[in-house]
């Protein structure tokens, strides 16, 4: 018995992990206040707190059985079967009463496969009615699991033989009548458990069967989702219900139930088969089946000539090619498949769908369009067509498509979505809008609906619409994280961080795992600044997903941030590696070797994308980016030549076009492109706005304002608007209505950068810093989170000279954890305070340098505050290691004259300060170096 305790705390201590973590005052605490804040904890599903106050209470009292069964309940309901077990055992031997015990001890059985075990337990005949009772219910699952009906049914018989559970009793005499064929008895058991319980889901469950086996479908499609409304974990229900829909071929609603299954059982065979069958009809893949291996591996077996011989096996070979992930191979079969078998929909789709993943939209969409007719007999076939036109700029065409399938599936939701993305894409935007908004009121119960409703309105910024969709989803699913991540999405998008993360938060705490959820909680900490907190999220999320593409691209971007672009580059190359055609690792690989000034590498890896598609024009249209940043403004003229004519119908296009033409220094030609672009979209706010913009650069105030004027109403709600209303404003020299401007964008988005920094500039040349600094503080009070404007408005104090207005700032921003950059604002700080408060400063610097001994500016402060301390040697040595790193600094060789002038070394001071004091650039001490140059 001794072994078996050791084994047990060695498996608790191993399936947990937490074996050297105790709750803060555990150490105080009795064995019994563990176990009762364990038990708290428990009921309150906080599974690894539960552990650890049960982990203490048991090492204070190894014999505490209350413990110990709560121990082995705790191990079984997080799936720890064999630990849960060894737990049971041990607290029977230790005396515990069988009552306490038998049944979750049967349940880990059942979850062994331990099922002669059970049918050998004989203690249960001593143990009370209603645990005798809940035996024999497991007990009657053994023998049905054993092929034994006569044993389960007496297990059955048993069990109404006693006052509890006889409805669950019936419904189990009920299954085993109709394994029998005897579909009247079983009807008669299932009134009886009826008029016993009418709200059971297996009894409802059963019933759906029942009806099923009778021919009367459509009764049990209502029996199931009746028994599903009742418990909605109840995976036979769900599998029942997706097997009529496929024999329906009603794949939509089987895909649903499919994922409802998964996600409950992720490990359920019949529902990995079904899932890998059903990835047949749409884009997921999955190389997890063990089936599918099993086929492979069979075909694999066969001659060349024998899979060849037969279409069939041509076709098995690429299912299980495509499912396996090797979708090169599956090209191929299906190639050769469709060249036997050429109007096999089912291939084509596929075929078409193995095209887009290894990037060769333009072969799906020759495949699709030569078996167009074929493909109107099926919605989402043609609705993969019509994508594929949108994708590649054939809107027209696309639109044709529409008209015909109206015909044929007329007032069909998902092909009335298709038609809301079309007039999107097409610049009809307040037409799709309409749509959405006329189809509403139908549809505030179908989630399909409501997200794409909700989905449409964030994008185009109808905030309000899109958060009554979430809401409503919200309604229909209160207990499911994926909602209230939803609604957190749009508060990002609405730069409404703090509501976001409370979200995130409820979120989490329905589903602390869900992975969406954890990752937009780092998302939302990469975009508020706080880049330590983003990479432990996702270096967690990357340790139970390696190769979670999203994840690692965001991981790269915040490297970037940080300036670790070694790295960055290296998880770019990771993801490439396993995805070769991922466009944004590759594409951030241009950007970062243009970056660095590697001009050949980026135009590397823009060929690479280009090497697969190569009249691609927004690779194009890159590339002209970066032959400009190499001053090859010729060859960039070249690659713009060559998109021009494939754009003059994508506003989007015209647009990024019309931003390289500005580069070109050809500001008309751009706003020409602009206003083609804007003929072709004229719903396009967006494009509006930035057309104004650059009116007002080219000092077009009139045209910038006429742009404007016609928006300002369905615009009052648009950061971007009010930025643009701010730059007009600023460009007739009305400073308080800029500034009033700037202040209003920045209430809606809080953290739009571009209205802060122009309200930080239009300071910075002396008009209307009060307007600034009021924005500044607003934001600061409001947005805590946010550090942009706690630190230009410490910068904007520094560059003035008011310094006892910039420290307060920077020793707030110095206390953050996520300040980006705290040796830098140490270093501000010493130096504002070297000549002031020397203690204070030194205390600062020396911080400063312990973070970062290397950083010219902190060494030059530190040698600073040395030479206001009277320590000049020191100072000296400082500032030349300083000077050494950063020689062009005046303000450093005015520091150096400073110190040479203290020590007497005059000559070698004049040098640094005629340099220091001749400087064009303004920086604190630019007086006191003119007068000891004077001085000398």
């Amino acid at each position: 018995m001794k072994n078996q305790r050791m084994l047990a705390s060695r498996v608790r201590s191993a399936l947990f992990g937490l074996a050297g973590l105790s709750l803060i005052g555990s150490a105080h605490a009795t064995t019994f206040e563990d176990y009762e804040q364990a038990l708290e904890a428990y009921n309150a599903k906080r599974y690894e707190e539960s552990f650890v106050h049960l982990k203490n209470s048991l090492q204070k009292d190894p014999d505490n059985l209350t413990a110990k069964i709560l121990m082995g309940r705790l191990l079984l309901q997080n799936g720890y079967v064999r630990a849960a077990e060894l737990e049971f055992q041990e607290a029977i031997d230790m005396g515990a009463d069988l009552n306490l015990v038998a049944e979750p001890l049967g349940t880990a059985w059942l979850f062994m496969n331990r099922f002669r075990d059970i049918l050998d337990f004989q203690e249960y005949k001593r143990l009370g009615s209603k645990q005798k009772s809940s035996w024999l219910q497991i007990r009657a699952t053994a023998c049905t699991k054993l092929d034994d009906d006569v044993c389960a049914e007496q297990a059955y018989q048993d069990m109404l033989a006693m006052p509890y559970n006889k409805d669950n009793a019936l419904n189990g005499l009920a299954a085993i009548a109709m394994r029998a064929g005897d579909t009247d008895t079983a009807e008669d058991f299932l009134a009886q458990s009826r008029e016993i319980d009418d709200n059971s889901a297996i009894l409802w469950r059963l019933t759906g069967q029942l009806s099923y086996r009778q021919g009367d479908v459509d009764t049990a499609i209502k029996d199931f989702k009746r028994a599903l409304e009742i418990n909605s974990d109840d995976p036979i229900a769900l599998r029942n219900l997706v097997n009529i829909y496929i024999a329906r071929d009603d794949f939509e609603s089987a895909r649903a139930y499919v994922d409802e299954i998964m996600s409950r059982t992720p490990d359920d065979p019949l529902a990995i088969l079904l899932n890998n069958w059903l990835m047949t009809q749409e884009q997921t893949v999955t190389s997890n089946s063990t089936e599918i291996q099993k086929l492979s591996n069979t075909l694999s077996e066969l001659s060349p000539d024998v899979v060849e011989s037969q279409p069939l096996l041509i076709y098995i070979s690429g299912l299980t090619a495509y499912f396996n992930g090797n979708i090169e191979k599956a090209v191929g079969d299906f190639e050769r498949y469709l060249g036997k078998v050429p109007d096999d929909l089912q291939a084509i789709k596929l075929l078409a769908k193995a095209y887009i993943s290894t990037q060769r939209p333009k072969l799906a969409l020759t495949l699709l369009e030569k078996k167009q007719s074929l493909l109107m007999q099926d919605l989402n076939a043609a609705l993969l067509l019509g994508d594929l036109l949108i994708d590649q700029n054939k809107s027209f065409r696309a639109d044709s498509l529409v008209r015909a399938l109206e015909e044929e599936f007329p007032n069909t939701l998902q092909l009335q979505l298709f038609k809301i993305k079309l007039m999107t894409v097409r610049g009809m935007e307040e037409q799709a809008l309409a749509l959405l908004d006329k189809n509403y009121p139908a549809q505030q119960l179908n989630p399909t609906f409501l997200f794409t409703y909700a989905s449409m309105k964030m994008r185009f910024g109808m905030y309000d619409d899109a958060h009554n969709a979430v809401d409503a989803l919200i309604d229909i699913f209160p207990d499911k994280a994926d909602v209230y991540n939803l609604k957190a999405t749009l508060f990002i998008q609405q730069e409404e961080f703090a509501k976001a993360r409370n979200l995130l938060d409820k979120a989490l705490s329905i589903n602390e795992s869900s992975f969406s959820a954890r990752f937009n909680l780092a998302a939302l900490d990469a975009k508020t600044g706080n880049l330590p907190a983003s990479l432990e999220l996702l270096d967690a999320l990357l340790a139970q997903v390696p190769r979670h593409v999203p994840s690692q691209l965001l991981k790269a971007q915040n490297l970037l941030r940080l300036k670790d672009i070694d790295n960055a580059v290296l998880i770019y190359k990771d993801v490439l590696t396993l995805h070769p055609n991922n466009q944004e690792a590759r594409v951030k690989l241009v950007q970062v070797a243009a970056a660095k000034g590697d001009m050949s590498g980026a135009l590397y890896q823009l060929d690479k994308l280009l090497k697969e598609d190569f009249d691609n024009p927004a690779y194009l249209l890159q590339k002209a980016d970066i032959l400009i940043g190499m001053d090859r403004a010729d060859e960039a003229e070249q690659a713009i030549v060559l998109a021009r004519d494939v754009i003059q119908t994508n506003s989007k296009y015209l647009e990024r076009y019309g931003n390289i033409l500005i580069k070109l220094g050809r500001p008309d030609e751009a706003l020409a492109a602009f206003t083609t672009a804007r003929e072709i979209s004229p719903y396009d706010n967006d494009l509006a706005l930035h057309t104004a913009k650059l009116q007002i650069a080219m000092g077009k105030v009139s045209d910038a304002a006429n742009t404007i004027a016609s928006r300002i109403e369905k615009n009052q709600n648009n950061a971007d608007f009010w930025y643009v209303a701010g730059l007009l404003a600023e460009s007739r020299n009305s400073f308080d209505k800029a500034a009033q401007a700037y202040g209003r964008s920045l209430t809606i988005a809080p953290v739009y950068a571009q209205p802060l920094l122009a309200a930080y500039k239009m300071a910075e040349r002396g008009n209307n810093p009060e307007g600034f600094v009021s924005i500044a503080r607003k934001l600061m009070k409001e947005q805590p989170e946010y550090l942009l404007p706690a630190n230009l408005l410490a910068q904007y104090f520094y560059n003035a000279g008011e310094f006892e207005k910039s420290i307060p700032v920077y020793i707030e921003l110095a206390k953050l954890p996520n300040v980006l950059n705290k040796p830098k604002v140490l270093n501000r700080l010493a130096e504002m305070s070297a000549q002031t408060n020397t203690i204070q400063a030194s205390q600062w610097i020396k911080e400063a340098f312990q973070l970062n001994a290397s950083d010219p500016e902190i060494l030059d402060t530190y040698g600073w505050v040395l030479a206001n301390e009277g320590k000049y040697a020191e100072s000296l040595e400082m500032l030349r290691r300083a000077f050494s790193r950063q020689a062009t600094n005046p303000k450093l060789r005015f520091h150096l004259g400073y110190t040479l002038v203290k020590m007497g070394r005059e000559a070698e001071a004049q040098e640094h300060l005629e340099l220091a004091a001749n400087s064009e650039l303004e920086y604190n001490g630019k007086t006191l170096a003119v007068r000891l140059l004077n001085g000398i």
